[in-house]
């Protein structure tokens, strides 16, 4: 659970994002829109470079779950586009109050990410290299 100021616990013990410094060691968790079959805008070309430049991408198929994953320190960083303030509010609550960092895709403060549905999480060491990667990967396979 987390509250404003006063930090995330699980089981009545504090956690905490983790400490991996690089996003090439780092677990990372995202996902697929809803219209995903029939959108460009998929995550499919952000998937394939991150598959490439992390240890790994898992997909859990909740974003409240990956984000309090981050919290706890069990994933590194999280990124999905096309959410909801329901998939997305309680988690990243806990992802602030664990010490992570919460953006949208261009790096503008968690506010506007909850606004515009795409959202970059991580323990705040590894956010700069996953933002710079998921740019990339968009810049190299611009949508048709």
């Amino acid at each position: 659970s987390a509250s404003k100021g006063n930090g995330t616990t699980l089981n009545g013990q504090p956690i905490h994002v983790s400490t991996t410094p690089e996003l090439g060691q780092s677990l990372v968790a995202s996902g697929f829109p809803y219209d995903k079959w029939t959108s460009e805008e998929n995550n499919g070309r952000e998937w394939v470079a991150l598959m490439r430049q992390t240890r790994g991408i898992r997909r859990l198929g909740s974003a409240a779950l990956d984000l309090c994953y981050v919290a706890a320190g069990r994933f590194d960083a999280y990124w999905e586009q096309k959410l909801h303030s329901w998939d997305l509010m309680a988690g990243a609550l806990c992802v602030l109050e664990a010490g992570g960092k919460i953006t949208d895709y261009e790096g503008v403060n968690a506010t506007q990410a909850f606004r515009s549905g795409r959202l970059v999480a991580t323990n705040g060491r590894v956010h700069d290299a996953l933002l710079q990667a998921l740019q990339t990967a968009r810049a190299a396979m611009p949508l048709t």
